[in-house]
């Protein structure tokens, strides 16, 4: 509720200290507040008030059910970091878009490697013993293209955010997305598994799908 700081319904002390709450509940994912309400119902408790524990209890069951409507894409558009994979025409073959700082670059395209059967023989050649490159290292090639200088104005930011939104919540989607973690990185090894999904036309049946 408001605290009613346009006519000093409290302190400026209180209202920063409101405000700060407010910014950590966003940037965890409701998770604070969930922690906040699970200790003061655990003291509750312990001291014997079962009933101000219940009242309590409730609210964390409220809690709970708002989060539960929480998607991943759902933070700091500062700090919104995904690549979306999406199927090429050419058999075997992704493309890559990646959503930066309010900015959609893309596609670029990535031929996934096939794994050789463990008992070929590779002939030697006079350059055998120049390794390929992993296709870790292409995929993170890849990425590096796409880091462009961000969007240069809030129509920009606004309209690539409207696209990713929109394909991210449709019924049926082609692709993936992957999200950076909390740190920053991307998450190679899922990012890995996802282009080889992709890439195999077969779907990540370990998340549900979004809908609109």
């Amino acid at each position: 509720m408001c605290l009613a700081p346009c006519f000093k319904g409290c302190t400026d002390e209180a209202y920063a200290a409101e405000v700060g709450r407010v910014q950590a509940y966003l940037d965890s994912g409701g998770e604070t507040l969930l922690r906040e309400v699970e200790a003061e119902r655990d003291r509750l408790s312990a001291d014997l008030d079962f009933e101000g524990a219940a009242q309590l209890h409730t609210k964390v069951a409220k809690v709970k059910g708002i989060l539960s409507l929480y998607d991943d894409i759902c933070r700091r558009l500062d700090l919104l970091d995904a690549v979306i994979i999406q199927p090429a025409v050419e058999p075997g073959s992704v493309a890559l878009f990646r959503f930066r700082q309010g900015e959609l670059c893309g596609p670029e395209k990535l031929t996934v490697e096939k794994k050789e059967p463990a008992n070929v023989e590779v002939e030697a050649t006079e350059n055998s013993s120049e390794q390929p490159p992993k296709q870790e290292d292409i995929v993170r090639e890849a990425l590096h293209k796409l880091e462009g200088p961000g969007a240069k104005s809030a129509t920009q930011f606004s309209e690539a955010l409207a696209i990713l939104k929109r394909w991210y919540y449709r019924t049926h989607k082609a692709g993936e997305i992957i999200l950076a973690r909390g740190d920053g990185e991307l998450p190679m090894r899922k990012l890995m598994n996802a282009i080889a999904r992709v890439s195999r036309g077969e779907k990540d049946t370990q998340n549900v799908e979004h809908t609109s």
